[in-house]
């Protein structure tokens, strides 16, 4: 009677028989925890960044830094934000920096 295609992909149920059965079948690459982005992800995101120099580190938690940069003081979160502390400057995504500025 042939095969249909369950809920989980590369396993298909056999009408006949009742059971399930591993066929190769295409489908994406897991990701694992700790893979980091890809390297397109990672390239649109250096394209769409803006590096601005920062007169100081005012104040820095867990999440966020207070950065008194060029263009004025805001607060830079961690998690969006790269902050080169040996050439003062911090790098954000660009529609962060047109949020804040």
């Amino acid at each position: 009677m042939g095969s249909i295609e369950h809920e989980y992909p590369g396993l298909y149920y056999q009408e006949v028989s009742g059971e399930y059965d591993d066929i190769p079948k295409k489908t994406p690459k897991p990701m694992v925890l700790g893979d980091g982005p890809t390297e397109q992800a990672v390239e649109e995101e250096i394209e769409d960044s803006v590096t601005i120099d920062v007169n100081e580190i005012k104040f820095s938690t867990d999440k966020a830094w207070l950065l008194d940069t060029e263009v004025g003081e805001a607060w830079f979160p961690k998690s969006k934000c790269s902050l080169d502390e040996k050439y003062m400057a911090v790098t954000l995504p660009q529609w962060l920096f047109d949020r804040k500025f």
